[in-house]
């Protein structure tokens, strides 16, 4: 082999002496092509010793082709080739331009010819099968291209282009073990497992079915045997670690990426995939550390900061998802979405001012849109300010009236509901808790309240039981659900079966105790005569809610009996 390609270098020397000659008397100066060998995309063994004569045509041949193109060039090749018939890479050559001429004939011929002359390269057999596929024999094509493998099992060209015709065939249950041959090569060839991985690659997406005869990480297998004998190369590191993502092994994927950075830390698509493979690999804290690098050298990625920000959220970091949401709408402040976000997490720190200013300055930027009123509301109901809260909720249930493509959601009938009722508008309440329903039925929220209000009411009990046995239908251990179910089977004079909802309802908050459901025990075990145990249920309510002087004033009346 070594020998061979000394050879080429010699039929290189000849021509660039041709070449250098015929520019003497010419003005314009051409690059001197490769010899035939570097444009057949395949493992070439090189050029046999040549005559003079060979060599002389096939300098020729090269300066032809420069000046005047390949078809120029034909007859001196072929001169080239009968007196060198060992000269595979040539034979490559002039069966490329026959088959571009459609002389496909004329191209075999030439490549049994080279066959025969050397019996040990796949090369001549690799275009016999270029040959019959540009003719649609693809039989005939599968029998070269495997003969070319038989040769060399690691071919990697015959093994792409035997691959693709048994596709084309639509007969694929060999390709499998094809490629499994092939990888069970020992190659140092880190262009071989490049290639193979790439084979692998394209035959699991183009046909999914032979997934499961496939090992699932044969893609990767390739790339890191290509990668222990080429570590530092930039391509196989970006194709090993896009294969490791098709695995969803995302960590090795991070891990490949962060290596490739070291060699290519300008590529901010590198980074972001990067930052992708470590969410995915649910490492938030790494992503955002990669997502910082980002922004700190295109500090305009709002979008960047977008997710950080959603990041911080997720790690329940909100002091540091704010600092990001308003970098981000400081670079971009129309962003909707994003104020509704800083909104919401201000009103998850309770910082209720700032929601409010922050909602203040959307307002403005926004006047349409529903949602900054609405969060207004919520933010006035858990200050407890309800008449302020109830404004907020009419004034988003107007532009929502007026707007063509914002809906009415159950959520917002829910709040809007749960506001009215806290300032004792219960009709218009129970209407607004009927919508709520009629947009989502399954609302077991908005059936619970509605329901515990009739009962704590005493009216339309009946429905009112429906309503919550829903509701705890939904969810069985609800704490709150159950006292809703005691409370209004105390309320029907169902007392045996509201003690035994109430008592559950006191463990299920026993973590979370509340005044409300001991209140209610207790009522009931007054109800029954069980005097001494109201009393201490009683009595625990009062220590829940020592603020509570209706309480203290149940609590004296029944310890004066």
């Amino acid at each position: 082999m070594q020998e061979s390609r000394s050879h080429e270098r010699a039929y290189m020397l000849a021509a660039m002496f041709v070449l250098a000659a015929a520019c003497a008397t010419r003005t314009p100066k051409t690059e001197t092509p490769p010899p035939p060998s570097a444009t057949i995309t395949t493992e070439s063994p090189g050029l046999p010793d040549p005559s003079s004569e060979a060599l002389s045509q096939y300098a020729a041949g090269v300066s032809l082709e420069t000046r005047e193109g390949a078809a120029a060039a034909v007859p001196a090749y072929e001169k080239a080739f009968e007196l060198d018939p060992q000269n595979s890479a040539l034979a490559g050559k002039l069966a490329q331009i026959y088959i571009g001429r459609k002389e496909r004939d004329k191209a075999l011929a030439l490549l049994e010819k080279a066959a025969k002359a050397t019996p040990d390269s796949p090369e001549p057999w690799f275009w016999m099968g270029v040959t019959r596929r540009a003719g649609d024999e693809r039989t005939e094509a599968i029998v070269a291209f495997l003969e070319a493998l038989k040769l060399k099992h690691d071919h990697l060209p015959s093994l792409r282009a035997v691959v693709e015709v048994y596709f084309q065939k639509d007969e694929t249950a060999i390709v499998p073990s094809l490629l499994e041959r092939a990888f069970s090569q020992p190659s140092g060839d880190a262009s071989f497992w490049l290639g193979l991985g790439d084979v692998y690659q394209f035959v699991l997406k183009q046909k999914k079915q032979l997934a499961t005869e496939i090992t699932p990480s044969r893609p990767v297998d390739c790339y890191e045997k290509a990668r222990a004998i080429t570590p530092r190369n930039p391509e196989l590191l970006l194709r090993l670690a896009e294969a490791q993502m098709a695995a969803e092994n995302f960590t090795g994927a991070a891990e490949v990426y962060t290596a490739l950075l070291k060699l290519r830390p300008d590529l901010t698509q590198l980074r972001e995939r990067l930052a992708q493979a470590l969410l995915r690999a649910d490492d938030k804290t790494k992503a955002i550390d990669a997502l910082k690098v980002i922004v700190k050298r295109e500090p305009l990625r709002y979008d960047v900061h977008n997710t950080i920000a959603e990041l911080y959220q997720e790690l329940d970091k909100d002091a540091d998802a704010v600092v990001h949401l308003q970098q981000s709408l400081d670079i971009n402040p129309n962003q909707f979405d994003v104020c509704v976000r800083l909104a919401l997490v201000r009103l998850h720190q309770k910082r209720f001012t700032d929601a409010l200013q922050t909602l203040d300055a959307a307002r403005k930027k926004f006047p349409t849109r529903f949602q900054v009123p609405y969060l207004r509301g919520l933010v006035y109901s858990e200050q407890k300010d309800y008449p302020k809260a109830v404004a907020a909720y009419a004034e988003a249930e107007q532009l929502i009236q007026a707007s063509e493509q914002d809906k009415p959601t159950s959520a917002f009938y829910f709040m809007y509901g749960a506001a009215r009722e806290r300032t004792g508008q219960h009709d218009k309440a129970a209407t607004l808790f009927r919508k709520a329903l009629e947009l989502d039925p399954k609302n077991h929220n908005a059936a619970n309240y509605l329901g515990y209000m009739w009962a704590d009411r005493n009216e339309n009990l009946n429905e009112a039981l429906d309503l919550i046995k829903n509701a705890v239908a939904a969810q069985p251990d609800n704490a709150a659900y159950i006292d809703s179910l005691g409370w209004v089977y105390y309320r029907l004079g169902r007392h045996e079966e509201a003690l035994t909802q109430l008592r559950r309802a006191v463990q299920l908050s026993a973590k979370e105790p509340d005044a409300t459901v001991y209140e209610h025990l207790a009522d009931v075990l007054h109800k029954l005569n069980r005097r001494d145990e109201a009393v201490k249920m009683l009595r625990k309510a009062a220590q829940l809610d020592p603020q509570n002087k209706e309480l203290d004033g149940k609590l004296k009346q029944w310890t004066a009996k």
